[in-house]
């Protein structure tokens, strides 16, 4: 029995610990081309999610959350410049731009950890979002949102746009969801597939997916040492 006829239409693969992850497709619209989505697409999407949640609901600027949050978004050298120059265009600010560490997991993680949101992800797959939990910083804006939030449910007296509580309880449910450790690859595949079975992305957004920059892996052969 092939995947067609059992209705998958995409499929992710993990590695032998769970903590990496790289989702794979077949596109119909493309001849039945073989597509990855690996850790550049999936940083590209949920930043891209957070992004814009946040937007939705700090859209005011209200308790000055917006501009007291730090983003950051990092990479190592072997990410795909492509979804580097993405991010940078659809992501951050003009002020900040994607930052890099040396290979390795321990070091991303050692960066996302200066930000109140710090998503990071290696091409591999493997990576996370943290987010800050002090008052100052998600944690504590999530909190505050929340009284807000309650305020405006049936009997409450608040004034808020329902588009503005989904945000909040997409914004208060991703600590829970990805893993505030290293990486927890079944988290990871979850919020992509609800992103995408939720969102629209437009304006050139989704360019990114199939934009990949080619590369070339080329052997030098060396003297020996002396």
């Amino acid at each position: 029995m092939t995947l067609k006829e059992e209705g998958v239409e995409g499929m992710a693969s993990f590695d032998g610990d769970g903590d990496r992850l790289v989702f794979h497709y077949v596109d119909k619209d493309r001849g039945g081309e073989w597509n990855l989505l690996d850790g550049d697409a999936i940083l590209c999407l949920i930043s891209w999610f957070i992004k814009r949640e946040l937007k939705i609901l700090l859209g005011g600027g209200e308790e000055g959350d917006s501009s007291k949050l730090t983003f950051g978004i990092i990479q190592t050298g072997y990410a795909n410049g492509s979804s580097t120059q993405w991010i940078n265009t659809n992501v951050l600010p003009i002020s900040n731009s994607v930052k890099f560490t040396p290979t390795g997991v321990a070091h991303l993680h050692r960066e996302a950890c200066k930000y109140d949101i710090g998503c990071y992800f290696e091409a591999n797959g493997h990576g996370t979002v943290l987010f800050s939990s002090g008052p100052r910083g998600y944690g504590g804006m999530i909190r505050r949102w929340g009284k807000r939030v309650r305020a405006s449910t049936p009997g409450g007296g608040g004034k808020l746009r329902a588009r503005r509580i989904l945000a909040w309880r997409r914004l208060a449910i991703l600590p829970v969801i990805l893993s505030q450790s290293v990486g927890d690859a079944l988290g990871d595949m979850l919020l992509p597939l609800v992103i995408l079975g939720s969102s629209k992305m437009g304006g050139g957004e989704d360019d990114r997916y199939g934009s990949e920059r080619a590369s070339e892996c080329t052997s030098k052969r060396m003297n020996e040492r002396k």
